[in-house]
């Protein structure tokens, strides 16, 4: 009987010991490099515009294995380059293409913390308690520091219905779109900005065909 429990013990600790990578090491998540292709760019002063539709496998490798298409979302990859000294305001309004928020994606992306946390203290209150604080609390938090890390990029990176951002002088800046199945079907997509010095709007039309 005891070495049957001993059994048990080394085996559940064997297992703790290869499902919990931050508890010993911390992988990151490598964040997404973007890799742009023009599609259309109409438009003038010095900003130039380029956007690319990512497709499964595009997805896949940017998002950390995570597949868009199965949650009916399509991801529209835009990267704004300014080649003069003129500084360009983007409005949520300037561009008419409905698109999902932080809040909407980040679940999608982050990891269920609770539910692991329960999941695996489970057989440790079964087999050896000890191995909560010793190894269940710590990758809960790692799991945690995690998701606020994925949370801030996304923040930082989506262009969502309520974002607002300025394009510096000779500055570039990289977005991304989170778009509903139903609403990336058009053929073209209208990019607006503010000109802070001309008072003008910049338009940009880009081409989904």
């Amino acid at each position: 009987m005891k070495t049957q429990k001993q059994y048990s013990f080394f085996l559940f600790l064997f297992v703790l010991l290869f499902s919990f990578p931050g508890c010993f090491f911390s992988p990151k998540k490598r964040l997404p490099t973007p890799r742009v292709t023009q599609i259309r760019n109409k438009g003038k002063h010095d900003v130039q515009l380029n956007a690319l539709w990512l497709n499964e496998n595009a997805c896949k490798s940017r998002f950390w294995g995570v597949d868009f298409s199965e949650h009916e979302i399509e991801v529209l990859q835009v990267r704004l380059v300014n080649n003069g000294a003129q500084s360009y305001l983007f409005r949520p309004s300037y561009c008419a293409l409905d698109r999902l928020s932080v809040e909407e994606v980040a679940p999608l992306l982050q990891y269920d913390t609770t539910s692991r946390v329960c999941w695996y203290s489970l057989p440790a209150l079964l087999f050896w308690w000890p191995a909560i604080p010793i190894f269940v609390v710590p990758q809960g938090i790692y799991w945690s520091n995690e998701n606020r890390r994925i949370y801030h990029w996304l923040t930082k990176t989506t262009l969502s219905q309520d974002s607002a951002f300025e394009l510096g002088p000779y500055e570039t800046v990289e977005k991304y779109l989170f778009v509903p199945e139903y609403a990336a079907g058009g053929k073209t997509i209208l990019f607006e900005l503010f000109d802070i010095d001309t008072k003008e709007l910049v338009s940009h039309t880009i081409s989904c065909e």
